[in-house]
């Protein structure tokens, strides 16, 4: 069930947090700012991870033992071309897949930002909601699925 709710996503306190990353090694704006600065363990974790991952992977840093932020690695490049599309939907689908499929196995709420992959990253919104919605179907999710607007 994909639920969506307004709030502050960072407030999750069990589940899995997702947020989408690119493959140079940068938390420089937006929702993976924040988590540098909340969690600076996890930006520390995807920096040593990242040599080892490909476009489409995942780095998954336990906040605590109810709490995950999954590094979905979305994106090859970053920047703030608004013509240019970041996003690689081949590499979000296979990182949901990968996501939602152990959500699937842990029953876990997975938790993600509204605009994933669409703000700095150029994706487009319908298309990564049409995607999301296709991995909870096609994975049986039966848990929720929250997209949260920030507040």
């Amino acid at each position: 069930m994909i639920n969506y709710k307004v709030g502050n996503l960072l407030d999750v306190e069990s589940g899995i947090i997702v947020h989408g990353c690119n493959m140079q090694g940068k938390f420089g704006s937006g929702l993976a700012l924040q988590i540098k600065h909340k969690w600076p363990e996890c930006y520390k974790a995807y920096k040593q991870q990242l040599p080892l991952k490909k476009l489409g992977e995942t780095i998954w840093y336990p906040v605590n033992e109810h709490l995950w932020v999954v590094n979905a690695l979305t994106q090859e490049f970053y920047g703030r071309d608004s013509l240019r599309c970041y996003l690689s939907y081949l590499a979000l689908k296979d990182c949901f897949d990968y996501i939602i499929n152990y959500a699937v196995r842990t029953d876990q709420n997975i938790h993600l930002p509204d605009m994933i992959g669409c703000g700095l990253a150029g994706g487009n919104r319908d298309t990564v909601v049409k995607t999301m919605k296709f991995l909870v179907n096609k994975n049986n999710f039966m848990n929720e699925l929250t997209i949260w607007s920030m507040i």
